[in-house]
């Protein structure tokens, strides 16, 4: 509530164990990741009614091609690997997937392609499996349509 409120919090065992309180910076943001009532959220962790109202929604807008592309290193494979996760990404709002394409996942994808694994199995390691797990096997199946439509199968 302190933090919220007032923007500073205390930690007990800072100060040789005597405890500090600290101010956050006024450019220092929280975020609190939740899934909106719409997403059909089957977890455990249910969000604390105390910060309901205390809470600012922001919608985070999609990266662009170009964007992806730069977060990728410019990796040999970044065009392609931006151009799939922009059409999973449709595909999965498109179908209402519990899931996303992440972009760590299509960075672990290059790293293992510069190591030697086919585009398949990276694709899949990288990328499919975290889907599969998240989404289901509709997911998995929606999206490795797209990306046997890019990759080498």
């Amino acid at each position: 509530n302190r933090m919220l409120n007032n923007r500073e919090f205390f930690i007990p065992e800072a100060n040789g164990g005597q405890g500090q309180l600290y101010k956050l910076h006024p450019k220092c943001y929280i975020v609190q990741d939740c899934n909106p009532p719409g997403a059909k959220f089957t977890g455990a962790q249910k969000q604390n009614v105390a910060t309901v109202d205390r809470v600012s929604v922001m919608k985070v807008p999609m990266l662009t091609r170009a964007e992806i592309i730069r977060i990728l290193d410019n990796h040999k494979d970044a065009g392609r690997m931006a151009d799939f996760y922009l059409q999973a990404a449709d595909m999965i709002k498109t179908n209402g997937f519990r899931c996303s394409v992440t972009l760590r996942g299509l960075k672990r994808a290059t790293v293992l392609i510069d190591t030697g694994y086919t585009e398949k199995d990276s694709i899949e390691l990288g990328v499919l499996n975290a889907i599969e797990l998240t989404g289901g096997q509709d997911a998995f199946a929606a999206v490795q349509s797209v990306a046997k439509g890019m990759f080498k199968a």
